[in-house]
């Protein structure tokens, strides 16, 4: 399994022309999370995306593997913001607005030719899955739904996603400090109970 790189963000934008890990798929980068909660001021241009159905690494017109300029072709409003790796090298997210109060945040490959979406994380309810499953709904619900989950853990935050994968993982709002400490191989032992808080949308793992 790849893993995706964590960000510390510091939330400064930054020039457009300066864009420059974990165990499992459920490395979501947290500070796409941080990035989300942070950046939750109104405006009045919110881009235009459709975000529902969540399909195989798309939210609509947006998809992992786009190009910044195909990202800014499709939302003018998105805005790079700076941040660094946990080794402390820069490293560049897009905060997308998607309405007056939510939005979407791409986690950028830097290494790719041309810059490129890596994962998309959405930590608002509304988007949701063909099966239904978004922010609010519950481990049971995702246990429900798919007869196979694996898990996994980012720097204390557990995750979990549909097996065979289908390129989206799902953070729980349960601590890993109050799980059995069997949960990634017997993932079943998370409590039902445990909510969605965030989903990352990603390339679906061969």
């Amino acid at each position: 399994m790849s893993s995706l790189a964590r960000r510390t963000m510091t939330l400064m934008p930054i020039a457009l022309g300066a864009c420059s890990s974990s165990e499992s798929q459920g490395g979501a980068s947290r500070t796409a999370s941080s990035a989300v909660a942070t950046s939750r001021t109104e405006t009045s241009h919110p881009c235009s995306v459709q975000l529902t159905p969540i399909q195989r690494g798309r939210l609509g017109s947006l998809s992992v593997g786009m190009l910044i300029r195909d990202l800014r072709a499709v939302c003018p409003q998105a805005a790079p913001v700076a941040g660094t790796d946990e080794e402390g090298s820069p490293v560049t997210l897009y905060v997308i607005p998607v309405s007056r109060r939510d939005t979407v945040v791409a986690d950028i490959d830097s290494l790719a030719a041309g810059l490129s979406v890596r994962s998309f994380s959405i930590g608002f309810a509304g988007p949701r899955t063909p099966e239904g499953i978004g922010v609010g709904s519950t481990f049971g619900d995702i246990k429900a739904t798919w007869q196979r989950v694996g898990a996994g853990h980012n720097e204390g935050r557990i995750y979990v996603w549909p097996e065979p994968d289908a390129g989206i993982s799902f953070a729980l709002s349960a601590s890993m400090d109050s799980v059995d400490p069997r949960w990634k191989r017997v993932p079943t032992l998370i409590p039902d109970t445990a909510h969605v808080i965030e989903l990352l949308v990603r390339r679906p793992q061969a």
